[in-house]
């Protein structure tokens, strides 16, 4: 039976609330000045409230991701004294990976359908990005759970 938190209570709601700044802080450093500066939409309500739902969607998807990466077998792997294995080692722990799948899968989503979708006026045309980058998300980390818990 697959692993599922209580994300809102205990020291789970401390990474929740953890999971949910960092994809508020991506929102509102990469998203947002995309949409203000570089597409020019000047409906706030557009600049405000699609990038907090999205940032929802992407928490609920880190979520996912950390609920299959704690319930998986873990892996021993030899400490060599290198900076790529400290590397390596920094990148595997369980609170970094599922965030930086989420957020470097969310940005190719997103701009790759920016660009599709850039003949639509430009309101339109970064709302659908947004929205079909956190469904895509979401989609994608159901599919990944899928592969990396190991059936019963």
């Amino acid at each position: 039976m697959p692993l599922k938190i209580n994300w809102m209570r205990g020291k789970y709601l401390g990474i929740s609330l953890l999971f949910l700044g960092i994809m508020g802080i991506v929102q509102a450093l990469v998203v947002v000045p995309f949409g203000q500066y570089v597409v020019d939409i000047g409906s706030l309500y557009v600049l405000i409230m699609v990038p907090v739902v999205s940032s929802f969607l992407l928490t609920h998807s880190t979520q996912i991701l950390y609920e299959s990466y704690a319930q998986s077998p873990k892996r021993k792997f030899y400490r060599d004294k290198g900076w790529k294995q400290k590397v390596r080692l920094f990148l595997q722990r369980e609170l970094i990976r599922p965030v930086l799948i989420v957020v470097f899968s969310f940005l190719v989503i997103f701009f790759i359908f920016y660009g599709i979708f850039s003949g639509l006026a430009a309101v339109n045309s970064f709302v659908v990005a947004e929205n079909v980058g956190a469904i895509g998300i979401l989609l994608f980390t159901v599919v990944l759970e899928k592969r990396i818990v190991p059936p019963d």
